[in-house]
């Protein structure tokens, strides 16, 4: 089924989510985002001089995105940004990938995600979000990778994005209660926007922290001291809020994807959740050049689960003896 071209409404939404995005120096925005922002909110309807130049920029000319896309946020009323209208935003996001799930032109995992990463991490994890944000959980294992569904976690994904449509959209003015939907009451949001950098005895510390505290997303300290170069830096990304109900103590949690340097020189990626306070009392000492590289190196690295078969395989070939 072909996708629809997004709705007005949802086409603001999104350029809103993008601007705050933008204001936090988020690592993954960029000209690619701007420039797919403003074809959508065209196709849409909304209209703008610079989001008409923006939509047709070329390759070589991304070094104007980002003046074209803050030029278009203005010559569209959607300065300035409030925690009211980016929460409306987000919900309106939310809304927008559930009836694509129910309409079948998302793949319902891949929507879960979004919903949970892009909406319910943001706004404090509201009631109506809870089933998305379980079963993309469940999807995911210790090493970061993302595990095949089975059919009950398919139907309550989908039956999830239904009752999220049959609700009355909090900030369209219906009788609906806005469920915890202002949490960014300073525009700070809870996910820390940023990349910190780690020595190899800094990260065995956060790493036996974890294990102490019985987090589930860590990698086995002994492996990490066995295989990890001892003079590497690695870099924590946060992605996510993982919120805990039944263990306030320590909760929430930033789930972080690590960039770490193993023995042989090369870049593996894994999954590491650390307290807020302790991700706080990093040094900030990298610039916004140096995080989309990293950012941008993690999506190209394998995972520390497949670089340790790929490690045990390369052995047993060279254990094996020769006719």
């Amino acid at each position: 089924m072909s996708e629809q071209p997004m709705p007005t409404a949802a086409s603001v939404g999104q350029l809103r989510m993008l601007a705050a995005d933008v204001a936090c120096e988020w690592p993954q925005t960029g000209p690619a985002q701007f420039i797919q922002a403003a074809l959508d909110a065209l196709l849409a309807g909304v209209d703008s001089p610079s989001l008409r130049i923006l939509a047709g920029l070329g390759r070589n000319e991304h070094n104007e995105a980002r003046e074209l896309f803050d030029s278009s946020l203005d010559e569209v009323g959607l300065l300035p940004l409030t925690p009211e209208n980016l929460a409306a935003a987000r919900w309106t996001m939310a809304r927008r990938w559930a009836d694509r799930i129910v309409e079948g032109s998302l793949d319902p995992v891949c929507g879960a995600n979004l919903i949970w990463q892009q909406v319910a991490c943001e706004l404090d994890q509201p009631t109506g979000l809870q089933t998305f944000v379980r079963v993309a959980q469940e999807l995911v294992d210790d090493a970061g990778e993302t595990l095949p569904p089975r059919q009950e976690q398919l139907d309550a994904i989908v039956t999830a994005a239904r009752q999220l449509l049959d609700r009355p959209d909090p900030y369209s003015g219906g009788t609906g209660t806005k469920t915890r939907a202002c949490h960014h009451r300073d525009m700070t949001p809870t996910l820390p926007r940023t990349v910190r950098a780690v020595d190899t005895d800094q990260l065995l510390a956060l790493q036996q922290e974890a294990a102490g505290r019985g987090f589930s997303r860590r990698l086995p300290v002994d492996w990490l001291r066995e295989h990890l170069a001892a003079q590497a830096t690695h870099y924590l990304f946060p992605t996510l809020v993982h919120r805990l109900r039944h263990r306030p103590e320590v909760s929430p949690q930033c789930r972080c994807q690590l960039l770490l340097t193993v023995s042989t020189g090369e870049q593996i990626r894994g999954l590491l959740d650390i307290l807020p306070d302790t991700f706080g009392k990093i040094p900030e000492t990298l610039d916004a050049a140096s995080k989309k590289d990293i950012v941008s190196r993690m999506e190209h690295t394998v995972t520390q689960r497949e670089w340790a078969k790929q490690m045990a395989a390369d052995a047993g070939t060279e254990e094996m003896p020769r006719n």
